[in-house]
């Protein structure tokens, strides 16, 4: 994948559509972004500030949507502590940054395929890189255009996201393994884990979810067999919700 300078007409473009008009004049903030991968030291050093500044603004956004949300008051922090760690984590970062083609734009690469994804988010160290990239993004963002409108940029991009792990009960956030093994006792949904991998220092499983024709695969990667199955199991959670199936979902709510 070869380097490619920011598309400032592009960039424009995705943020007018989240009502947002980036500085022209600041332009080379953004290809300050494009240094995620660099050999230079000092562009590296910098690269790595704009994302420990858009991870601090990425949290205020995330947490403040979340305690204004007209729910959050009737929430235990547990579940809160819960909802913003899942917004936040590393592979969700990656996705949303491919989704708006953030990549294509500013990333310095030419493009990132689904097979570029995929292999990507089979890589921890990658997938870290590039969620590092898209804080930087957030943290450029926020000194071109101000910390509310970045957060307002934040708010609309995760906001379907949070309003689905929302109407996730707090125990079944605590044990989606758990809650897959009731679905399948309740023969709603069939599944299958592999055998887990050790990868590096990381584990790696697949875990194969059936619901009526529906098929899926997902990939959890953790410090410990337990931790990487409970990630692809709540990966396949939140795909379960998103097939809008009523008994399945009624199944899930219906013990809150």
């Amino acid at each position: 994948m070869r380097k490619i300078p920011t598309n400032i007409d592009q960039l424009a473009e995705l943020l007018r559509s989240f009502g947002l008009s980036p500085n022209p004049s600041n332009k080379m903030l953004y290809d300050d972004v494009t240094e995620f991968n660099s050999d230079d030291t000092s562009k590296r050093r910098r690269f790595e500030k704009w994302a420990w500044y858009g991870d601090r603004v990425l949290n205020f956004a995330l947490t403040k949507m979340i305690f204004n949300h007209e729910n959050a008051e009737e929430m235990k922090i547990e579940h809160l502590n819960l909802i913003l760690k899942e917004l936040q984590n590393n592979k969700r970062l990656v996705q949303k940054a491919h989704q708006l083609k953030l990549y294509k734009m500013i990333s310095g690469v030419e493009e990132l395929d689904e097979d570029d994804l995929a292999e990507m988010l089979e890589d921890y160290e990658k997938t870290k890189e590039f969620a590092d990239f898209f804080e930087a993004f957030v943290g450029v963002l926020t000194e071109d255009v101000g910390v509310e409108k970045a957060a307002h940029f934040v708010h609309s991009s995760f906001k379907d996201d949070f309003e689905r792990l929302l109407t996730i009960p707090l125990h079944r956030l605590k044990d989606p393994k758990g809650l897959l093994q009731e679905l399948g006792d309740a023969g709603l949904i069939k599944f299958n884990f592999s055998e887990p991998k050790k990868i590096a220092k990381r584990w790696k499983v697949e875990l194969t979810v059936r619901a009526n024709e529906n098929v899926q695969s997902f990939k959890g990667f953790g410090k410990n067999k337990k931790e990487a199955e409970e990630k692809a199991a709540f990966e396949s959670l939140e795909w379960l919700l998103e097939l809008n199936d009523a008994k399945i979902s009624e199944f899930i709510y219906e013990n809150y």
